[in-house]
């Protein structure tokens, strides 16, 4: 429905019916009001409770793989500077150089054990084109995977590089490869760490998840080195995935589709080696919590809200009792209607119309009634207090210490009757009267009246100040009656 619709609605609507949906709107919204706010701050708390949760687990992640890092770092640096080790480079496996051989397994085997990090290690004849491998010792024709990573190496790097597991096949294993000597230009050979993976995973799987979250630590060259679950281990990260907006931009948060489920994403990266550490925690997990928190809330809002609803409806009756009791008092055949205001309208209406019509008539009446009380005045039937009411609400100007009633009265009526016809006659007592008036204009106080037919009398109140004019008064009255 339109707006205007709306509004010509509620304007037809009765009274009644709008107190009653004011009430309850005025009881309602604000309860759901303050049902919405309080669930939109718990859903943020909850989210911000997370947040704070996924920071401390990836920062102690972080913490743990990163000691366990620099551990395989320093003992592959510890290998690559050892004089034995560079010295087979040099000389490579073989019987005549036996001693050679010896003192560099030693120094592995050493280095193997010595460490708080168990792995095994490997080390590449870049000039005799051999491997010696401390798992399965001497390899002199290589092959897959030591042949492609070897490759690798020698195409682009001369440093150090982390491979994650699973980026060959068959190679479940974190490889650490530096090249040997240190920062040469053309490296005598590449010792390679072996780091079981189930080592590295281990530290995610003692966290205390809790509930189906994932972690995963992503390097900088956006593979997967290791996870929660195995099968993503290994993997590369790729543009168009919904993960990588956060392994770009650690900083990001929001909610990403992952295998049909949406998951709250949090990140941290780390300032050693650059991985990245995401945190992933089903959103259903996070509803489930902050429904079960809105389910108490609401619950708590309908209850308040059936509440008001009484309320509302039973002070919206309350109120109405006035209305009912008017209608009952002034129109009690509406007392049915359908709205009591429209009801108690027409009732003032029709009051107004009939207050004014009765104005009129007694507007109409008022010089009959005036006459009538001035004839009752005559006749003594009046009070001295009635006179002073008449006089406020009539405006009978009769007001002094003492009075005079002047008679002025038609000789032989009944010649003045027989000689002139009914309207005539009334004509010139209208005259006669009109004419005593003007004479008795400089009286302060004086009124007139017809007493009977052909007789009009004047009553004069006098005072003080006024008495002197009396006497004129007369002789104007007696030069009228000689006219």
């Amino acid at each position: 429905m339109k707006m205007k619709q709306w509004i010509r609605l509620g304007g037809n609507m009765p009274f009644k019916r709008k107190l009653f949906i004011y009430s309850v709107l005025l009881s309602l919204v604000p309860v759901f009001f303050m049902g919405m706010v309080a669930s939109y701050i718990t859903s943020s708390s909850i989210l911000e409770e997370v947040e704070q949760n996924h920071q401390i687990i990836l920062n102690q992640l972080e913490t743990q793989v990163d000691f366990f890092m620099k551990g395989l770092d320093s003992s592959s640096l510890q290998l690559a500077n050892d004089k034995f080790v560079l010295n087979s480079l040099a000389t490579g496996v073989s019987m005549e150089n036996l001693q050679s051989t010896l003192n560099m397994m030693d120094v592995i085997h050493k280095s193997i054990s010595n460490s708080e990090v168990h792995f095994e290690v490997s080390l590449y004849y870049n000039q005799f084109d051999q491997l010696y491998s401390s798992r399965v010792g001497t390899i002199r024709e290589l092959a897959y995977p030591y042949n492609e990573i070897v490759q690798l190496l020698q195409s682009r790097y001369n440093g150090s590089i982390v491979i994650p597991p699973n980026t060959y096949e068959k190679v479940p294993e974190l490889l650490l490869v530096r090249a040997i000597p240190l920062n040469s230009a053309n490296p005598q050979g590449y010792l390679m760490l072996h780091l079981d993976i189930a080592k590295l995973k281990r530290f995610i799987d003692q966290l205390d998840l809790g509930g189906e979250r994932k972690v995963l630590i992503i390097d900088d060259e956006q593979r997967i080195v290791t996870s929660k679950d195995y099968k993503d281990i290994g993997t590369q990260l790729t543009d168009t995935s919904e993960l990588f907006p956060y392994w770009a931009d650690p900083k990001k948060r929001g909610f990403i589709m992952l295998e049909d489920e949406r998951f709250n994403v949090s990140t941290y990266k780390s300032a050693f080696n650059n991985w990245t550490y995401i945190a992933l925690t089903p959103a259903k997990e996070l509803t489930y919590k902050s429904d079960k928190i809105r389910y108490i809330m609401w619950s708590i809002m309908l209850s308040l809200c059936l509440l008001w609803l009484m309320i509302a409806i039973i002070g919206a009756r309350r109120l109405y009792i006035p209305i009912q009791r008017l209608i009952g008092k002034f129109s009690p055949e509406a007392r049915e209607d359908r709205d009591g205001l429209q009801a108690i309208d027409k009732f003032i209406s029709r009051m107004r119309e009939t207050n004014a019509d009765l104005q009129y008539k007694m507007r109409e009446q008022e010089p009959y009634f005036k006459e009538s009380l001035l004839q009752q005045l005559l006749r003594g039937e009046v009070s001295n207090k009635d006179i002073r009411q008449f006089n406020e609400d009539y405006g009978i100007l009769l007001d002094g210490e003492w009075f005079c009633v002047c008679i002025i009265d038609i000789d032989q009526y009944s010649v003045f009757q027989q000689k002139y016809k009914e309207k005539d006659r009334a004509l010139m007592m209208y005259a006669l009267r009109n004419m005593v008036e003007e004479l008795s204009e400089p009286l302060p106080s004086a009124v007139t009246v017809m007493s009977k037919p052909g007789q009009v009398v004047l009553m004069i109140g006098f005072t003080e100040t006024t008495e002197w004019k009396f006497p004129l008064f007369l002789k104007s009255v007696f030069a009228f009656g000689t006219m």
